[in-house]
């Protein structure tokens, strides 16, 4: 008997499947990696991925891995394998949430108080942030100097996707004036 032209070795399509990670992950400043195989009734020759842009080849073929640096915000990965004979399978995906974060130093130089509650905390890449400067009795708020800067007291910034860090100074003065006391007549 003469074999069906489409169960030849080879004319079959290969397969691809994600293994990891789970749809709709999150992740926070660190590499993603996606994880799956592929198979074919020959052999698989590559698998490919885009994430934005052209198609890249994974590392690996029936075990394949993709180590990235998304962007910030929703990301979709698709992958597809190729057989020796060009057969390409159907075309698997992943979406994920990657969420970057930047530390913010936060410097107060004379004597007042910074309202916001951020020093030392990460702050997420393409948020507004606000923070009130609050000058103590006798001082002045004079300006924020820094990644930002502001001469009024209320200062609120969106974390740029470039930035690495954030560094803010509130800059408190003494009042120039004095304030009278007592009673005069």
């Amino acid at each position: 008997s003469i074999p069906n032209e489409t169960n030849q070795p080879g004319q079959s399509p290969p397969t691809v499947s994600l293994l990891s990670p789970p749809p709709n992950s999150v992740f926070t400043n660190q590499m993603v990696t996606i994880r799956g195989t592929a198979s074919d009734d020959v052999d698989v020759a590559r698998v490919v991925y885009r994430l934005q842009g052209p198609l890249e080849i994974a590392t690996g073929t029936t075990n394949w891995a993709v180590s990235l640096s998304p962007a910030p915000g929703i990301n979709t990965v698709t992958v597809e394998s190729i057989d020796w004979d060009g057969n390409r399978s159907t075309t698997a995906g992943v979406t994920f949430l990657y969420v970057a974060q930047v530390p913010l130093a936060l410097e107060i130089r004379g004597s007042g108080q910074v309202v916001g509650g951020f020093n030392g905390k990460k702050l997420q890449v393409g948020n507004y942030y606000t923070l009130t400067a609050i000058p103590a009795a006798g001082w002045i708020f004079h300006s924020w100097t820094g990644t930002f800067t502001s001469n009024v007291p209320a200062i609120t910034f969106l974390v740029p996707t470039n930035a690495t860090n954030i560094s803010l100074t509130a800059k408190f003065v003494t009042e120039p004036m004095p304030r009278l006391t007592g009673t005069y007549q």
